[in-house]
């Protein structure tokens, strides 16, 4: 992570105007937790491109992990209007926004759509199990946890569960107890 933030800054320092650049920047920032200046990286790309769907798409995911989960939804609404193909990660984020929102009705059929288009990536069965359990669909929940567990067997221990960028640890707190509701074996050795 360290390597891919230095290359993204000299990126940066290289050419100034391109947001591409500012939005890669974002995005390791944002895995660093380093959500302030993430959300910086991406208001500077957008300032220079805000018709780049792929940096709104990582701005939009930087704002969900930073709990701004209005401002996130927001912006998938302007990159479903940029470019109205979403990705399956793409709809993983966006379910993620609005479960973690609270809106458990709206992630469930992108998670679903996602879990269709992208069976083997795990994102999409992670908002597929939380939405499918909070809105009672408890078999779905228990189907797509046996998927994520097929997908990755140590999904539920620590070290995975911490490799999520929530800037609020209250908000991870919360992303774990949902993911326990809805089945995930949490798992707090090593």
């Amino acid at each position: 992570l360290a390597s891919a933030r230095e290359a993204a800054r000299k990126a940066v320092e290289l050419d100034p105007a391109y947001s591409g650049a500012h939005a890669i920047l974002g995005f390791a920032l944002m895995w660093s937790r380093q959500h302030e200046e993430s959300l910086a990286s991406f208001e500077q790309a957008m300032a220079l491109n805000p018709s780049d769907a792929s940096a709104v798409n990582l701005q939009a995911m930087a704002l969900s992990y930073a709990g701004r989960y209005d401002e996130a939804l927001r912006a998938w609404e302007v990159s479903v209007r940029l470019d109205p193909f979403r990705y399956p990660v793409m709809l993983a984020t966006n379910a993620m926004a609005h479960a973690m929102g609270g809106d458990f009705e709206s992630a469930l059929p992108l998670a679903r759509t996602c879990a269709e288009r992208a069976p083997g990536m795990q994102p999409c069965f992670i908002w597929l199990a939380i939405a499918a359990n909070e809105t009672g669909h408890e078999a779905e929940a228990r189907k797509a946890v046996e998927r994520l567990l097929e997908i990755n067997p140590r999904f539920g221990s620590a070290p995975i569960l911490r490799i999520f960028p929530f800037a609020d640890e209250k908000e991870a707190e919360r992303f774990v107890d949902l993911l326990a509701r809805a089945g995930v074996p949490i798992r707090y050795e090593g």
